[in-house]
């Protein structure tokens, strides 16, 4: 029996061989994602973008609102001062309940968040 396995080690070892091949590229090939597993990843990927897309959206108009409140809460903060020197003025007196308002509905956009 030893002599015959002696005489046919090249036979099995190529046998080995092939098996052992056989067995990395099953390995190999089972990592990777089949064509359902790619669609299914694109698509979740798209639906992240666009959630994250309108989120800074949404990020970048509150903060828009919040900078335009500082505006308005300085210009409202001149016009007071402006109509203590003069508190008669028509003009700054519509300017001063204009700017009220705007700064009601900027707030409202602010707490909507």
């Amino acid at each position: 029996m030893i002599a015959f396995i002696k005489n046919c080690y090249k036979g099995v070892l190529t046998v080995v061989g092939v098996i052992m091949i056989m067995t990395a590229l099953v390995t190999f090939y089972t990592n990777f994602a089949t064509s359902a597993e790619v669609k299914q990843l694109r698509e979740d990927t798209k639906q992240d973008i666009a959630l994250v897309r309108t989120e800074f959206k949404k990020s970048m108009e509150l903060d828009r609102n919040i900078t335009r409140l500082n505006n308005t809460n300085e210009n409202l903060l001149r016009i007071r001062l402006l109509l203590m020197t003069r508190p008669n003025d028509k003009d700054l007196l519509e300017d001063y309940e204009n700017l009220k308002k705007q700064k009601e509905e900027l707030q409202k956009a602010i707490d909507k968040r």
